[in-house]
């Protein structure tokens, strides 16, 4: 009637308790493979291929097996790709602090996940302390497209960099910032077209630069944004461009190196610019409504094809006048009575030919700079040597024969002192 006594260990104990040892092991081994390696999925593959090298693997002992280059490198990626999420994670949590972001010269191929989940607070911050964007630097970097999810979160977006990537379209979801966002930069990108909605969605934009892309037209609503001060449109293709007599508010307009034949004459409705850039054109002539911009202080129409200009802008605090490298053969008399306060006239590389464009500038008691090079100037009067104001003062180039060449190549005391000269020596 007793129980019989188990013996303490039996053979299929034994190897039962191997099998549990050996499952141990394995399990053991699996956590520690998850750890470095990411799954033990990804440990059996990199096993597997390396199959073949058992033996040589018993030989080396304790050394790193088979594969450890590959693995290495695997383990590398794996936590540069950790030390960049955290990196990225790092900075979402300051912009959630002061409501700006620089992701700029990071060599961003795409939008990190991240920002695409701007809103969400982290397991560190509380929802509350989650501050709007309101400024996002994403320029210098290598992103072809924005994905429409970007700005879904970015409602209260102020400013936005997006300059040098290589970007040809806009999200119509950044459209959701049009009533925040006042500044933006797609400059040094790859746009052909810009969307007709575009400046109707964004109506309080300020400062907008598209420089440097391959845009032909504009849309009409560009000359809508009546809250622009800079509009910034050099280096593209246009061959016009829409009227802007919705832009009450512009300061500065630059149009420089592109294709453009015309100007339409609402530009004579800019009554607040003050920076008008327009070299590196195709112009033959100016409207005569420039006389309109009477807070002009800069206009620069150098390299074009112009032949006649029939006024310049009738502004008291026009400085700086530059039409270097143009057709012209004259300047409107009454260059001095609309623009007292002129200091530079740059008119080298035209086809002048008469003192008169010379002497139409005499009255002007500001002049400090004077450039005449490469006309067809024969002389020059002797009345300019009254001008003590002029520093500046280039006029080689010129078929004059009666003053020597070493005085034309002078300085401009120099030439000043010879002209005056002449007026005391009398005829």
């Amino acid at each position: 009637g007793e129980l019989p006594l188990q013996p303490s260990i039996s053979t299929t104990s034994r190897e039962g308790n191997r099998g549990c040892q050996a499952a141990l092991e394995d399990c053991l081994a699996s956590v520690a493979v998850s750890r470095n390696f990411g799954s033990p999925l990804a440990f059996a593959h990199t096993r597997s291929r390396n199959a073949g090298a058992g033996e040589a693997r018993k030989e080396r002992g304790s050394r790193m097996p088979v594969g450890r280059k590959e693995l290495e490198r695997w383990s590398n990626a794996q936590k540069a790709s950790s030390r960049t999420s955290s990196a990225m994670s790092e900075m979402i949590r300051g912009a959630h602090a002061n409501g700006a972001l620089n992701l700029s010269n990071r060599q961003l191929a795409e939008i990190p996940e991240e920002l695409l989940r701007y809103n969400e607070a982290d397991a560190q911050e509380n929802w509350w302390e989650v501050a709007e964007l309101r400024k996002l630097d994403i320029s210098h970097n290598t992103l072809s497209s924005l994905p429409e999810a970007l700005f879904q979160p970015l409602t209260e977006l102020q400013v936005l960099h997006a300059g040098n990537n290589s970007l040809s379209s806009v999200p119509r979801s950044i459209a959701v910032c049009g009533g925040a966002l006042s500044r933006l930069n797609l400059a040094h990108n790859k746009l052909s077209t810009l969307p007709a909605w575009l400046f109707e969605d964004l109506p309080v934009l300020t400062h907008v630069s598209l420089d440097h892309n391959l845009l032909s037209s504009l849309p009409a609503s560009l000359g809508s944004l009546t809250n622009a001060d800079t509009i910034s449109l050099s280096h593209n293709a246009l061959t016009t461009i829409p009227d802007l007599d919705g832009l009450p508010s512009l300061r500065t307009l630059i149009l420089a190196s592109n294709k453009l034949s015309s100007l339409p004459d609402s530009i004579g409705a800019l009554y607040n610019l003050e920076q008008l850039e327009l070299g590196h054109n195709r112009l033959t002539t100016l409207p005569g409504t420039i006389a309109s911009l009477t807070s002009l202080v800069r206009l620069d129409a150098r390299e074009n094809a112009l032949s006649h200009l029939p006024t310049i802008p009738h502004s008291p605090v026009l400085a700086e006048l530059l039409l270097g490298f143009n057709k012209l053969r004259s300047l409107p008399e009454s260059c001095a009575d609309a623009a007292p306060q002129l200091a530079t006239v740059d008119l080298r590389d035209n086809a002048i030919d008469s003192e008169h464009s010379i002497l139409c500038l005499l009255p002007l008691r500001s002049i400090r700079a004077l450039d005449v090079r490469n006309n067809e100037l024969k002389g020059l009067p002797a009345e300019l040597g009254l001008k003590t104001t002029i520093t500046s003062l280039l006029v080689d180039g010129n078929p004059i024969k009666s003053i020597r060449r070493g005085v034309l190549t002078g300085t401009a005391r120099e030439i000043l002192e010879y002209l005056r000269g002449r007026l005391t020596d009398g005829p």
